[in-house]
């Protein structure tokens, strides 16, 4: 048995390449929606004369992140990386010259056709607009033109749509039933789901019973399952039907344990107190994602650890995640260990079930 180790930071900034640009333009289209709104209670206000504070600084941040993440969807969709930068005239620029003309011939500005040269002059008189209205009360007699603003943004999503629409045809979202779900995959979801523990939960204590951490965790991770693209679950496999168990014991009918592993367990868990088990020695996966039922499919197994837990506890662990996925047929198997620092992961390399 080999395993690899994948330190917290490679995990965080593990991406699912594929899909950023459609979650970079649905980020912008959220924006745009709410600089819609904000701007309609801006001008309602203005309009009533009565010198209510009206919503501005909100337009003009909403504003900005919906120019610049359709920006950056489009360069991704070029195959580039964003440079990372506020700087629009400057994300523009890293767009090619072809797609810099397509969009130019969508904005009009007060009616009228423009090029390439005044929309980088637009982008560029909008500089700053981001930090100077996040720190209004640092700045007198700020402005910026909104209605040309909002145009390129406009005519970037125009453009960004149809490109979109030939980018969801190429071949690289789904392979094959298993290859879709990838082990990149599989760690970057079980890293997104720590990394809400670690920032929402950072009251809970190292030393806590396993068996909390691993509920609080199976939240968190349920969270992530609910967001994933459904192009990448096996055929027939939806979010909905996905659930996300602790210490889950059946499949189908039948207890979903490691029927080789139990008698062992029950010979070194011999008189121990189940409740005072802070290793928790069970031969059932502490968390898993799976689909209920005999068919499955079995998609992750977690054990999870402290940092400071036995060495033997730890090898027990990694034992059974190699059986999980060669006797229960579990796609991907992972060890997260925990406590005194941020988490890390160990994946298990068994081979799965044929």
């Amino acid at each position: 048995m080999a395993t690899d180790f994948f330190e917290w930071d490679e995990l965080s900034r593990a991406a699912d390449d594929a899909l950023r640009p459609e979650r970079m333009f649905e980020g912008s289209r959220d924006f745009l929606r709410g600089w819609e709104v904000l701007w309609a209670i801006h001008q309602s206000i203005a309009a009533k004369g009565s010198g209510e504070q009206t919503p501005i600084s909100a337009c003009a941040m909403c504003a900005s992140m919906a120019l610049e993440l359709a920006l950056k969807s489009l360069i991704t969709l070029e195959q580039k990386e964003p440079v990372a930068s506020h700087s629009f005239a400057r994300l523009f620029r890293q767009v090619s010259g072809r797609l810099r003309e397509e969009v130019a011939s969508q904005v009009r500005f007060d009616g009228a056709s423009t090029s390439v040269n005044a929309v980088t002059s637009c982008l560029k008189s909008c500089e700053g607009t981001l930090d100077k209205w996040r720190y209004r009360h640092e700045h007198r007699d700020i402005d910026f033109n909104q209605g040309h603003m909002m145009s390129v943004t406009l005519a970037l999503h125009e453009v960004v749509s149809r490109r979109l629409v030939e980018w969801r045809k190429r071949s690289h979202p789904i392979q094959t039933q298993r290859a879709s779900f990838t082990e990149e995959r599989a760690r970057a979801l079980v890293a997104r789901a720590l990394e809400r523990l670690h920032h929402e939960e950072s009251d809970l204590a190292d030393d806590v019973n396993e068996r909390t951490w691993s509920h609080r965790f199976a939240v968190h991770l349920e969270r992530e399952v609910r967001r994933m693209d459904v192009r990448l679950l096996p055929e027939g496999i939806t979010r909905g039907n996905l659930s996300v168990d602790c210490e889950y014991n059946r499949r189908g009918d039948d207890p979903k344990r490691l029927h080789e592993l139990a008698a062992r367990v029950k010979a070194e868990a011999d008189g121990l107190d189940s409740v005072a088990d802070m290793d928790a020695l069970t031969v059932y996966p502490d968390v898993i994602v799976h689909r209920r039922g005999k068919l499955g499919p079995n998609l992750i197994a977690i054990e999870v650890k402290r940092a400071n837990a036995r060495r033997e506890a730890i090898e027990w662990d990694m034992e059974k995640l190699t059986t999980y996925k060669s006797e229960l047929g579990y796609i991907h198997a992972f060890l997260v260990v925990f406590g005194r620092r941020r988490p890390r992961i160990v994946a298990a390399r068994a081979s799965p079930m044929p």
